[in-house]
């Protein structure tokens, strides 16, 4: 059947001579040396074939010969929970050699049937992409001329997920192909849903056709590529950062999509350099003793540490809703735990800045510098009888924000005094206050011995510190009973 037979016995007779020879791995057997006069019988035998004799055989002759097997025959049913499944590809393998055998589809009560099967180890496979097996491997041994009866048990090929596996790292302009494989419940392998969808997040990072991901030539970012079966309602994503290809000859402009923009000019870097970039949340830790604010994202670009020949030109986007003209570019102190401005020139709602080194960049604004700021006296004039602003409270509400570019926690000192210079109350005496948070204090028209003030014009003094400054504010207010 196609199969070589080895350690099968050839017998080579005449009247005088009577050899034998084993057929080796290869089913091959020889004679050589032998003074054959005239034509001889050969005879070929082995375990699980019937013997074939060949008469009137000649010296120097290559012989073929053909082996029939004592066949065996196996028969059975496929069921699923007990009932029997028709019109399912069985496959029958030969063990050890782990090779196709035969393949039968069952008939309409579900049965099967292989027959001529040589004696031999076997196992069954399920090649039908609706069901898998439910047991492990049914294996067997089959004896000669054996009439073999087996029940197939298997279960419905239900995916519960898909998973995409891929490159991390791809060049802009460069495609690359990722792989999605189906599973069950139990972690088997299983063919993959008709309608998988795939797509690209942002869209402008390009296109992705049947698993081959296009990054579009000038884009460079952190994305995801998304993979989906509405049918299934399953889906499966991998974040992939894609990087420019920077050589010595480069002279490209390269974007994010959302308007973080990077402009190289030739002779910028010294070799070959994959320039990467992640959109991040600033930092928020740090001393922050320069009281530079970060606004929007930050831009991390990596290989870190790596100083260009010639400055590069970065465009960074302002958040929405924010005046352009208060920013400059930025970048991360990672050593001192601080924003160190570099420049940059204001554009539409973007800053452009030169670097010379990769790291993080983020549009910074200027300082906040010792001070009250948001001053609001609700109401003025005002009655400690009446709330006359509504906030439900009667008397002044002094609102207010104290900033500092050196201290968290600023002093704040509040009081009342008479046109005479007289302390008529101390609300505050160097209380402190976090900065940068909305506050109020308020004057219910008493004066410091609990007596009620008269009608009149006060003065209001504010009193802002921190370890490095102090300022001072006055204010007019009058009381009405």
């Amino acid at each position: 059947t196609g199969y070589p037979v080895a350690g099968a016995t050839v017998l080579v007779q005449t009247e005088n001579i009577n050899i034998s020879a084993t057929t080796g791995d290869d089913g091959g057997f020889l004679f050589s040396n032998q003074d054959y006069k005239r034509q001889f019988k050969m005879s070929i035998g082995a375990a699980g074939f019937l013997s074939q004799s060949y008469y009137q055989i000649s010296a120097d002759t290559s012989f073929a010969c053909i082996l029939e097997p004592l066949n065996s025959t196996i028969t059975g049913r496929v069921i699923d929970h007990g009932s029997s499944v028709a019109d399912v590809c069985l496959s029958l393998i030969r063990q050890p050699e782990n090779c196709f055998y035969d393949s039968v589809r069952t008939d309409a009560d579900g049965q099967f049937m292989f027959s001529r099967v040589m004696a031999g180890s076997y196992h069954f496979q399920i090649t039908d992409s609706r069901y898998l097996s439910a047991t492990p491997e049914i294996n067997f041994e089959l004896a000669l001329e054996d009439r073999v009866w087996v029940d197939v048990p298997v279960k419905k090929a239900i995916v519960a997920s898909i998973e995409m596996a891929g490159a991390e790292n791809v060049l802009s302009g460069t495609r690359t192909r990722y792989r999605l494989t189906a599973f069950s419940a139990e972690g088997e392998k299983l063919p993959l849903p008709t309608d998988i969808l795939w797509h690209s997040n942002p869209a402008a990072a390009g296109e992705v056709q049947n698993g081959i991901f296009y990054p579009a030539s000038g884009f460079f970012s952190t994305i995801s590529l998304f993979a989906r079966s509405d049918s299934l309602h399953l889906a499966d994503s991998v974040t992939v950062i894609i990087a420019a290809p920077l050589t010595p000859e480069t002279d490209s402009q390269f974007n994010d999509g959302n308007g973080f923009r990077v402009q190289i000019s030739p002779g910028s870097v010294g070799e070959e350099i994959a320039l990467g970039v992640v959109a991040q949340t600033p930092f928020s830790g740090g001393n922050n003793a320069n009281g530079w604010r970060p606004a929007g994202k930050m831009y991390k670009l990596t290989p870190m540490n790596y100083s260009f020949f010639m400055p590069l030109e970065i465009t960074v986007p302002a958040p929405a809703g924010t005046s352009v003209e208060q920013f400059i570019v930025g970048k991360w102190q990672s050593e001192a735990r601080e924003w160190v401005p570099i420049g940059g020139i204001p554009a539409g709602q973007s800053v452009t800045g030169e670097i010379h080194s990769t790291g993080s960049y983020v549009l910074i604004s200027s300082p906040l510098l010792l001070g009250l700021s948001s001053l609001e006296l609700c109401p003025n004039p005002f009655s400690p009888m009446i709330d006359t602003d509504g906030d439900g409270e009667a008397g002044l509400a002094i609102r207010f924000i104290a900033t500092s570019a050196t201290s968290m926690t600023p002093k704040v000192t509040v009081k009342i005094y008479n046109l005479t210079g007289q302390l008529i109350r101390t609300l505050w005496d160097e209380r402190v206050v976090e900065k940068a948070v909305p506050l109020v204090v308020r004057w219910d028209g008493l004066t410091q011995h609990q007596r009620m003030a008269r009608n009149g014009r006060y003065l209001l003094n504010m009193v802002v510190s921190d370890d490095s400054d102090t300022k001072e504010y006055w204010h007019s207010i009058v009381l009405l009973k």
